[in-house]
């Protein structure tokens, strides 16, 4: 999530009494990027939030998403 969207989120906290511990955001802010992707592409795909919650929490797959670039270069593909 980027600032503009936090200072939102803050902002609707903030009208409705919500407490926000800026450090627990921070400690957290990992899963909830996480969490947000897997909503987005519950309402875009229509899949089931179990299925993308794992998905998406699947850090073998993280590290399998990073690695793809060096992959294409050593397989000499290419990325288009």
């Amino acid at each position: 999530m980027d600032k503009d969207l936090v200072d939102v989120l803050k902002e609707v906290a903030k009208e409705k009494k919500i407490d926000w511990p800026e450090e627990d955001f921070t400690k957290e802010q990992t899963e909830l990027n996480r969490l947000a992707k897997a909503f987005v592409a519950q309402y875009i795909w229509n899949m089931r939030f179990e299925f993308l919650n794992v998905y998406f929490q699947n850090k073998q797959f993280d590290k399998a998403r990073t690695l793809f670039p060096e992959a294409m270069k050593v397989a000499k593909l290419s990325s288009k």
